[in-house]
């Protein structure tokens, strides 16, 4: 798993996973990693043919779907228990040449981004968008 930008979450995922693996009889260890460093790795272990089972990341890696299980049934299921997956969150994980999900892709939230506060000024919204209507609004201001 890439490591987290905010450690303590490291220390809870470890301890959630951990009780996970205790309730449901399955050895958990998670490494984390430095989130450039995974693709490398990732690729590094496919080769050996050995390392993690379970790999979490920032992205899908399409270009591994060869070398990975068809998780078709894990988002059956899911879809199942908590509703349909959001079109963009399949669309990131199915192959509808293979028909196959080469990855579980279970949300999607935006990046924060960084802006020009002068910009922001001119569009009347001096400490930047603080929600969607205004990001739309002065956007458009300022690129018109």
């Amino acid at each position: 798993m890439w490591s987290h930008f905010v450690p303590r979450h490291d220390k809870w995922f470890d301890k959630f996973a951990a009780d996970w693996g205790k309730r449901v009889g399955v050895n958990v260890r998670v490494d984390h990693i430095n989130t450039v460093d995974v693709p490398r790795r990732a690729a590094s272990e496919i080769q050996a043919g050995r390392g993690h089972d379970l790999i979490q990341h920032i992205a899908p890696f399409s270009q591994y779907e060869p070398s990975v299980l068809d998780l078709t049934d894990i988002v059956q299921e899911s879809n199942r228990r908590w509703g349909q997956q959001l079109e963009l969150c399949r669309k990131s994980s199915y192959n509808p040449n293979t028909e196959r999900f080469y990855c579980y892709t279970p949300g999607w939230s935006p990046d924060p981004g960084n802006y020009r506060k002068s910009m922001w000024q001119q569009a009347g919204l001096p400490n930047g968008p603080s929600s969607w209507d205004e990001l739309l609004r002065g956007a458009t201001q300022i690129k018109q």
